[in-house]
């Protein structure tokens, strides 16, 4: 399951990833996400992401390529906007590692470490 919110008093787009996501699920979180990230680029000018996949499972070759087309291709992600993926696992690691087509993307085991990076100008 994934799932995106708009976090104001942090000012910033958090996802949850639980388990496998199908994919009729993860069309509509690319279409949600896109929605936030309008509002939030409306509201301070760039995208911000923090992504809690602590409890994802590994993605199909399909979810993780249209994750990847999402976050370049047609994500229109700018040089301001950063990603920050929270993860323990070591194989979710370097499936995560395929997503970083843009710039700004990194990987983190802790959340405030992650919450810090986005923060940071």
């Amino acid at each position: 399951m994934l799932k995106a919110i708009y976090d104001e008093r942090l000012g910033i787009i958090k996802s949850t990833s639980n388990g496998a996501t199908p994919p009729e699920e993860l069309e509509r979180y690319v279409e949600q996400l896109r929605s936030l990230r309008q509002q939030q680029r409306a509201r301070h000018g760039r995208f911000l992401h923090l992504v809690d996949a602590n409890d994802s499972a590994l993605q199909t070759k399909w979810a993780t390529d249209r994750l990847n087309i999402y976050t370049s291709e047609d994500g229109d992600m700018l040089p301001g906007d950063k990603t920050a993926v929270v993860l323990s696992s070591t194989l979710l690691k370097m499936q995560a590692a395929r997503l970083a087509s843009h710039v700004q993307f990194a990987t983190f085991t802790d959340m405030n470490d992650a919450i810090a990076w986005l923060s940071a100008p």
